[in-house]
């Protein structure tokens, strides 16, 4: 074997601290000897650096603590962000209660889901009876939402109930009405009527006809239809 390459070899080993003779290695060997350390260097060498390549390319791996066991390939698992908190629930809309009355297949009362019409309560209540025409609807504003505990003729009763609160058009007064009064007015039914009378005692009576919009249940267009036909005393 030539000389020179193996001087190369032993010069290399050297340097990295390496004896290229080893102990009890007679000299005509100690050329074979440091060629195959050598070789084994380079060859530790270059799987070292595949090996670190290999673990670059792969990124860092996850801890064990990370691993979804339930997971048959042991990915690690996504975990919700500690301040992560439900979006709030949408709540379903509220249910009212009206009484139906007059030319309808079935009167009393009847559930609606919040937001239904006039027209929605009559159908509840199997539409109009046997033998009554449109003209039972007339004096109703059949798109006008409903209100929890109103009442809605239909038919005569409707008519009476369109143009007065009582049979002489005399406004009601709101602080000396009985329940039985209330009711005359146009859309209040008893469970209305009831609310109106519970609210004058809890707060001791009206003293403004505007304050019919502070009663549970009475919206801006119930206001509207009231408004003309109850007067509060002016002693109150």
């Amino acid at each position: 074997m030539d000389d020179e390459p193996l001087h190369g070899l032993r010069g290399v080993l050297a340097r990295l601290g390496i004896d290229p003779t080893p102990v009890g290695v007679d000299t005509p060997r100690a050329g074979l000897v440091t060629a195959v350390v050598a070789v084994a260097f380079f060859l530790a060498l270059a799987a070292g650096v595949w090996w670190l390549l290999g673990a670059a390319r792969a990124g860092p791996q996850p801890a064990a603590e990370d691993l979804d066991p339930a997971s048959p390939s042991g990915e690690p698992s996504v975990a919700a962000p500690a301040d992560a908190t439900p979006g709030p629930e949408e709540s379903p809309p509220g249910e009212v209660v009206v009484h139906v009355t007059g030319d309808v297949d079935a009167p009393g009362l009847v559930t609606l889901p919040g937001g239904a019409r006039v027209a929605d309560a009559i159908d509840a209540a199997g539409g109009l009876a046997p033998g009554a025409d449109d003209s039972a609807t007339e004096a109703l504003n059949l798109a006008r939402p409903v209100i929890d505990g109103e009442q809605i003729p239909v038919g005569p009763q409707a008519q009476q109930h369109a143009g007065s609160g009582s049979d002489d058009d005399t406004p009601v007064e709101l602080n000396t009405a009985t329940v039985e009064d209330l009711e005359e007015l146009p859309g209040v039914g008893p469970v209305l009527a009831e609310t109106i009378v519970e609210h004058r005692e809890d707060n001791g009576g009206f003293t403004d006809v505007a304050q019919l919009n502070d009663v549970r249940g009475i919206g801006e267009q119930r206001f509207t239809d009231l408004e003309e036909r109850v007067v509060v005393a002016q002693n109150q």
